[in-house]
């Protein structure tokens, strides 16, 4: 069996992923399985990596989305660990390596190993995602001593391509949720930090795309109706809070305030679409789980400012009105 299974998920980046199968093949560490997990593409993605032979797994499922189809990669993997690599991303050479010895020396105290990493595909991104979210673990290899509060930071530095998981944990925790369209990853993380203490190398060893072309998809269709996030967020923290509430108090304080963030941003996107109601009602719930200055702010706005709207506007007609008036006399 090998060590570590390699899942890279991909649809319809025929030439993107054999960047990223590339850099798995040349890991400084050998025992590993390479697992391509082809989420129903319909480009010649099943050509190209077959032409990798025996030295990688190429599975077709139908397209379900990347969820199910890391999901899968789980399912199949053999390894003791399971590191995730997006079919645009890439890896340092000695990436599973590091935390492979990281894993390793921690032994069962840590159940996830996450590197630092740096974005491609924007210049004006030079620093090193720790760098941009101020974390600095002191040492080259740490073990968090308080996961759960490590990530409910603001900007918790773990990006999935960094990250290395023991198989057991996502087998017991049920892998991605299918149900999210978008956040399935913070998801994952949230619930992982809930059963295992997470170590850290402090290099950069993944490189991730955030070029146009990333994550087109899920990109229009968060725009096209952002409420696809706030689902996606209240999901998670509300499954986030019925697991801390009253078992960890510095946490489910945050998690209180970023659910009453959630309605409010509700509230105010509802109130943009001139739907009251549902605003009123999304924003009692913000201050259900806050309060906070700003929620209240945004309740005493959704009821006095339709009302305001009117009589600015009633104003403008009259005066408009007025003007060819006073012309003609």
């Amino acid at each position: 069996m090998p060590d570590v299974s390699v899942v890279i998920p991909t649809y319809n980046r025929a030439r993107e992923v054999v960047q990223a199968i590339d850099s798995a093949l040349k890991q400084t560490y050998k025992d590993m399985e390479i697992i391509v997990i082809d989420d129903g593409s319909t480009d010649d993605t099943a050509d190209v990596v077959g032409r990798y032979g025996n030295a990688v797994r190429y599975i077709r499922t139908a397209n379900a989305g990347c969820a199910a189809a890391r999901n899968k990669g789980i399912q199949v993997a053999r390894g003791k660990y399971v590191a995730f690599l997006d079919s645009d991303d890439t890896w340092h050479a000695q990436k599973l390596e590091a935390q492979v010895g990281a894993m390793e020396r921690f032994g069962p105290a840590a159940g996830v190993c996450f590197t630092d990493a740096q974005a491609v595909g924007n210049p004006a991104r030079k620093r090193s995602f720790f760098q941009e979210n101020s974390y600095d673990p002191g040492t080259e290899v740490a073990l968090i001593d308080d996961t759960i509060s490590f990530v409910m930071l603001p900007k918790q530095p773990v990006l999935l391509p960094a990250m290395m998981v023991t198989r057991c944990l996502l087998e017991e925790g049920g892998g991605f949720d299918e149900a999210l369209i978008v956040s399935q990853d913070t998801d994952l993380i949230f619930r992982l930090a809930l059963v295992t203490r997470f170590c850290v190398v402090n290099r950069v060893l993944a490189f991730f795309d955030v070029s146009d072309t990333r994550s087109v998809s899920q990109i229009r269709v968060v725009r096209k109706d952002p409420l696809v996030r706030l689902d996606a967020e209240e999901r998670l923290y509300l499954r986030l809070l019925d697991a801390v509430e009253g078992h960890h108090h510095k946490a489910t304080g945050e998690v209180r305030l970023r659910l009453s963030s959630v309605y409010s941003r509700r509230g105010m996107l509802y109130l943009r679409r001139s739907e009251k109601k549902l605003a009123r009602a999304a924003l009692r719930k913000s201050l259900g789980y806050g309060p906070s200055a700003r929620s209240c702010a945004r309740l005493v706005l959704s009821c006095v400012w339709p009302s305001l709207l009117i009589h600015i506007s009633d104003r403008m007609r009259r005066a408009a009105e007025r003007v060819p008036e006073a012309r003609v006399k």
